[in-house]
């Protein structure tokens, strides 16, 4: 399950991160530092939520994905390379 929630985080931060690029053309730096902060802040202000294993690579997995999400041209190979 562990394995599973952390691979749903890389599509998620992969994906986000180029919707917030191409949609709100907030460049592709900047979406990814916006979206990491608030992942990363909102596990640093709620550990409790979820186990310590995910809390801990969650944001790492995120950060990773969304360099993913900034240099994507094309959808179709977004969600490929982020799992």
């Amino acid at each position: 399950m562990k394995t599973f929630m952390l691979y749903l985080v890389g599509i998620i931060g992969s994906t986000a991160t180029y919707y917030v690029n191409a949609r709100y053309k907030q460049g592709a730096v900047r979406s990814s530092a916006l979206l990491t902060l608030i992942v990363s802040a909102f596990l640093s202000f709620f550990p409790q939520l979820l186990s310590k294993y995910l809390t801990q690579y969650i944001p790492a997995i995120f950060i990773g994905a969304s360099f993913i999400g900034m240099v994507s041209k094309t959808r179709s190979l977004l969600i490929l390379a982020s799992a």
